[in-house]
């Protein structure tokens, strides 16, 4: 019989967990997903929606029936013996596939045969990103539309069936696909043929290329995606820019359009998007303006204080370029940083502790307010994604607005005090709190009789941005040469 270990909130042998400490990442994800429907940061690959949707299909027509754990079976050994098929055709040194790394780690690369191993990933890994997509196209859906009928069991839609029909055309051209489907031991040289003919860029396969290009742009479900689609496109034609890195990301978006930095010309049918775009990144620097003090702050917590001596000994240990006894308007007035000048102050921030953490924490967060206070060119529609309803309980960038507003008659040191406290300490502990609920250990710090200590390291990175991914989708679709490749 197990041992007692007293209540839930007393039990703390919980998996640490490091992710968004202060849970105010988790705005600048949602407007992404507003914007950018169905292809997110872990869903780069277009091929992965026709295979799935081939291994249904597939999978039905052996077995005359559907059920999901079966066919998410049925989708890891395929993808394995496809993956290790272009490892072999490829001298081991391809890496796209989902799983590659694991299976190029296999010992027995020089065997004849090949025998499937079950546990190269857990799960479906990255793959199961992939499916709430194909029920966003109407490829694979779990509830009718129509009549509300939750289905006990996902079925494939007639558009769904002609795209796996379209992959099966030229995956059933191999000797694996006419003889192995249902073998768990695939000898190597027809594994070799089955990775000249199956390629992640889905080189050969223009039908389901077509239909993907169609479903995921051109259907009036997928608008938004179509909108950051042209986007990238006009980026692209327009200037010679490609939006293939989450740094050239937040540059072009944050900067580029804006009426209050380069204020380049675009098109007025995705100004909407691009606006959105800026809130977005303007979003993540802001969270890593937060972050950079947040890191500063647990790095002075090695041994325990008092909360009070925690914020003199931090603020005793900066220097700045400015008197923290000045009125905080007279800050704001010269806090107008482009993308460049954040990205140089966060690299440094970012691989080293440095005497202006506070300053530069501080400067690049009135700066993202500056950006978007009083904004006259967004509509309804964009402030929203500024407002307290895009928080809950974190902090929206209309929040932050009004404690700017509230304490900028006063001395810069009682607002970087306000933030140490309410923004970082209040926030940190509301959100770890929240995460032990779900059996989650999200603390950075202890507390010990009022008294604080730091225990975890804490370090700075940007989030993802969905447009890379998309711009990877869009190449593999051939959307900017126009033909296959």
């Amino acid at each position: 019989m197990p041992s007692y270990e007293g209540p839930l909130i007393n039990n703390t042998k919980r998996n640490f967990t490091t992710r968004d400490s202060l849970g105010i990442e988790g705005i600048a994800t949602s407007i992404s997903a507003d914007l950018c429907p169905v292809v997110n940061t872990v869903t780069p690959r277009p091929y992965y929606w026709a295979f799935i949707t081939w291994c249904y299909y597939s999978f039905y027509k052996t077995h005359h029936y559907i059920k999901q754990k079966e066919v998410y079976e049925y989708i890891r050994k395929h993808n394995f013996f496809i993956a290790l098929g272009n490892c072999l055709e490829n001298g081991f040194s391809d890496g796209n596939f989902i799983g590659s790394n694991e299976i190029s780690s296999i010992a027995y690369r020089n065997s004849k045969v090949f025998e499937y191993k079950e546990n190269y990933i857990k799960g479906l890994s990255t793959m199961g990103y992939y499916p709430p997509g194909l029920d966003t196209m109407k490829l694979i859906i779990s509830q009718n539309d129509d009549t509300g009928e939750r289905y006990n069991e996902p079925r494939i839609t007639p558009e769904g069936e002609k795209l796996a029909k379209a992959f099966d055309k030229i995956i059933g051209q191999t000797a694996y696909a006419k003889k192995y489907l249902n073998k768990t031991r695939v000898p190597k040289e027809v594994l070799i043929e089955l990775g000249k003919k199956i390629k992640i860029n889905l080189k050969g396969f223009k039908e389901c290329r077509e239909i993907l290009k169609n479903n995921l742009f051109e259907k009036q479900r997928t608008e938004r995606l179509a909108q950051c689609k042209d986007y990238i496109l006009f980026v692209k034609q327009k200037y010679d820019i490609e939006l293939d890195s989450r740094s050239v990301c937040r540059e072009i978006f944050y900067d580029f359009f804006s009426p209050r930095a380069k204020r380049n010309k675009i098109d007025d049918d995705i100004s909407s998007t691009a606006k959105g775009w800026e809130i977005v990144i303007g979003r993540q620097y802001f969270t890593m303006g937060l972050e950079v003090i947040w890191k500063y702050m647990l790095n002075q917590l090695y041994i325990l204080m008092p909360k009070e001596e925690w914020f003199k000994t931090c603020i005793k240990r900066q220097k700045f370029s400015f008197k923290l006894s000045e009125d905080l308007s007279q800050l704001i007035k010269d806090c107008n940083l482009k993308s460049q000048d954040m990205e140089k102050l966060l690299n440094v921030e970012r691989s080293q502790e440095t005497d202006n953490s506070l300053e530069n924490g501080l400067v690049i967060m009135l700066s993202v307010f500056n950006r978007f206070n009083n904004r006259t060119d967004f509509d309804d529609n964009i402030k929203f994604y500024l407002s307290d309803l895009m928080g809950n309980d974190s902090v929206s960038l209309e929040s932050f607005a009004k404690f700017v507003n509230q304490y900028k008659d006063k001395p810069i040191k009682e607002f970087l005090i306000f933030i140490m406290n309410d923004l970082l300490i209040s926030q940190h502990l509301k959100t770890a709190f929240n995460k032990m609920l779900e059996n989650r250990d999200g603390y950075y710090l202890e507390e010990i009789d009022g008294k604080y200590l730091s225990c975890h390291d804490f370090d700075l990175d940007f989030q993802g941005i969905r447009m890379v991914q998309l711009y990877s989708v869009m190449k593999d679709l051939g959307v900017f040469l126009h033909e296959d490749q």
